[in-house]
């Protein structure tokens, strides 16, 4: 490994750590880690695992913040297709 490389964090490990305090966390813990998911989720475009942690009912279902991970899952997609 040389010096000074960087690693990109893929998948964010942090977010299952999260998702395992919201079903076994303390109530500070489940609202603190609802937020941390959402956000996470938001910020990389994650829309395949928002939909699992709807079918698990950690989430209610946002037909609207469902189709916006979508369209920026795809754009994100097609980007890194349009560079190979």
């Amino acid at each position: 490994m040389a010096d000074g490389a960087i690693f990109a964090k893929k998948p964010e490990l942090a977010l299952a750590q999260h998702k395992f305090a919201v079903f076994n966390g303390t109530p500070e813990q489940r609202t603190e880690a609802l937020q941390k998911l959402s956000d996470g989720i938001k910020q990389d475009k994650m829309v395949d695992f928002y939909a699992q942690l709807v079918s698990e009912g950690v989430f209610e279902n946002d037909a609207a913040l469902a189709k916006e991970l979508e369209a920026g899952s795809t754009a994100q997609l097609a980007e890194l297709d349009k560079n190979y």
